[in-house]
């Protein structure tokens, strides 16, 4: 069972930080992907810190990057994410009555 806790609370560890989150924020309303620099711009942030932020979003499995070019652009793992949020879901539906899949189990 930690095993499938172990992805879920690296997304929650990095979602849970108000920055990291308005950088997900950014990457999810933008219809192309994002380099660094727009990122910073778009958050009045430096460049160093929104590379540090999304080197964990990066490690939860987040953010994507790809190259092109010199640079590096960034978006959200959109499957990966509706994946996570389809398992939140199911953890706060309420269970049938007479289900022995209840908050005891």
């Amino acid at each position: 069972m930690l095993k499938e806790i172990t992805p879920t609370f690296e997304i929650y560890k990095a979602l849970g930080d108000a920055t990291r989150f308005k950088i997900f924020l950014a990457l999810a309303q933008s219809r192309d992907k994002m380099c660094v620099n727009a990122i910073s711009a778009r958050l009045k942030m430096s460049q160093p810190a929104v590379s540090q932020h999304l080197k964990i979003l990066k490690a939860a499995g987040i953010a994507v990057a790809s190259r092109e070019g010199h640079r590096i652009h960034y978006t959200i793992d959109r499957d990966y994410v509706r994946s996570f949020m389809q398992k939140i879901i199911v953890l706060v539906q309420k269970p049938e009555a007479g289900s022995k899949d209840g908050p005891d189990k």
